[in-house]
């Protein structure tokens, strides 16, 4: 037996008020998954930022201490040839 159109009509209202409801709840679920997403990635990027510089200078200190003890021994060198 067939439901009178009104009554079915308001079970569709019913029915995609319900899915609106659920969608709602996804969006919002969905956002704070982004949100925290976000979060660790920024969070990833400042350990990488501090680990690529730290080495960066490690580095570059390094070859600021090479490059001081060979002109230092090229001065030592030039100095006993001279003297």
């Amino acid at each position: 037996m067939a439901m009178p159109l009104p009554e079915r009509v308001s079970r569709l209202e019913g029915a995609y008020e319900q899915v609106a409801d659920r969608l709602n709840g996804i969006d919002v679920r969905l956002a704070a998954l982004d949100q925290k997403a976000d979060l660790r990635f920024d969070t990833l990027d400042k350990k990488i930022d501090v680990k690529f510089t730290s080495g960066l200078k490690l580095g570059l200190s390094l070859m600021l201490g090479q490059t001081t003890v060979i002109l230092g021994a090229i001065a030592a060198a030039a100095f006993a040839l001279h003297h």
